[in-house]
């Protein structure tokens, strides 16, 4: 027979752990392998800020965690849009960072995309303010951000923004290799001659 104090001690851990790895209201738990990832919300140590985060639970994962949000593109059209956050990390062997996508309803391909590949968060690091800017085309309706891991460790989240931003911020897309290339202006040795 169990007891009361059994029975609330019970009672109490359930709801503990319920709450401690619970997805944060308006966010998302995704990712090609979002079950190996735990989340939850921490207080910042010495402040009264709330930090969100993402943790791995195998030993090895090949794919990646997420914790984002989506919402309606309609009142950044035509804007350059900031997402900035601090992020601190802890044993992240493969890679953390944030991601911003800017969509186009029934178009397999993303109008801007940032994901942090190029400068990537990994090991231990403390809280660092990274962002992302991104040019919210006309055709845009759809804008996804958030902050992802790759394979182990964990990621923290906290003061979180998105604001329009001015031509004067450059934007950190990654220059998408056609655009990089210089080429001819016309076909060039059609005859195989040279």
């Amino acid at each position: 027979m169990i007891t009361s104090f059994r029975k609330i001690s019970l009672l109490a851990a359930v709801v503990f752990i319920l709450t401690a790895f619970s997805v944060p209201k308006g966010w998302v738990k995704a990712g090609s392998m979002a079950a190996k990832y735990e989340t939850g919300t921490v207080n910042v140590e010495g402040s009264n800020r709330q930090a969100a985060y993402l943790k791995s639970v195998d030993d090895e994962i090949t794919g990646f965690g997420t914790l984002m949000q989506q919402f309606s593109a309609a009142a950044y059209k035509g804007k350059r849009l900031q997402f900035s956050a601090r992020v601190r990390t802890e044993q992240v062997k493969n890679r953390a960072g944030l991601w911003m996508r800017i969509d186009q309803h029934g178009s397999t391909t993303s109008l801007a995309f940032d994901n942090m590949e190029a400068r990537p968060v990994k090991g231990d690091t403390e809280w660092t303010r990274y962002n992302i800017v991104l040019d919210v085309p006309e055709p845009a309706s759809l804008i996804s951000f958030g902050v992802l891991l790759s394979g182990t460790g964990q990621v923290w989240i906290t003061d979180v923004a998105l604001n329009a931003v001015d031509g004067s911020v450059p934007t950190t897309a990654p220059t998408r290799s056609l655009e990089a290339k210089t080429f001819p202006l016309q076909p060039v040795n059609l005859s195989f001659q040279q």
